[in-house]
């Protein structure tokens, strides 16, 4: 299966005295480099803007159409979540996009993200209204290729035909 795999998550709330926090980079090139040695092709606004060093500012055009051109031709969005705080996440206003627009074009979704922090209900219910999977942060965290079977697992109920109700 050759699929593209589109990453999102925060990048401007991420950086801090001017640097990207060190151990969410590290988190983020693991699960990038993991998919990709599956066989996926990756869209990434991390590794684009490489982690906050090149300057987007102003660009606000070029960076929506950009990521919203990467969601039209994913096959699977994932949105990685990390906590700031214990119990509280990074905020991350371009991902809520992003899961906005995956939705709304029916791409499946993976979120991973700390299970016991709270979220917004419609980060929380959006599973009622799209095909979502959601992964506990520290699982990824021990073990990134959770995040290729995730991807293989809904891009495989993507793509299967209906049952027939008959049998």
């Amino acid at each position: 299966m050759d699929l593209k795999v589109f990453i999102g998550g925060p990048i401007q709330y991420a950086i801090a005295g001017g640097e990207f926090q060190r151990e969410l980079k590290v988190l983020i090139e693991e699960v990038l480099s993991t998919i990709e040695r599956a066989g996926y092709q990756v869209f990434s606004a991390h590794r684009f803007e490489k982690f906050g060093e090149l300057d987007v500012d102003g660009q606000h055009f070029e960076v929506t159409q950009r990521d919203f051109a990467w969601m039209q031709s994913c096959d699977v969005f994932m949105a990685i979540l990390p906590n700031e705080a214990p119990g509280v996440s990074i905020r991350t206003d371009g991902t809520c996009v992003e899961l906005g627009w995956a939705s709304s074009l029916g791409r499946p979704i993976i979120i991973v993200r700390d299970l016991d922090t709270g979220h917004s209900h419609l980060i929380k219910g959006l599973g009622s209204v799209a095909r979502v999977e959601e992964i506990a942060l520290s699982t990824v965290l021990q073990d990134p290729e959770v995040a290729v079977s995730a991807i293989e697992s809904v891009a495989r109920v993507a793509v299967e035909p209906p049952r027939d109700p008959v049998q």
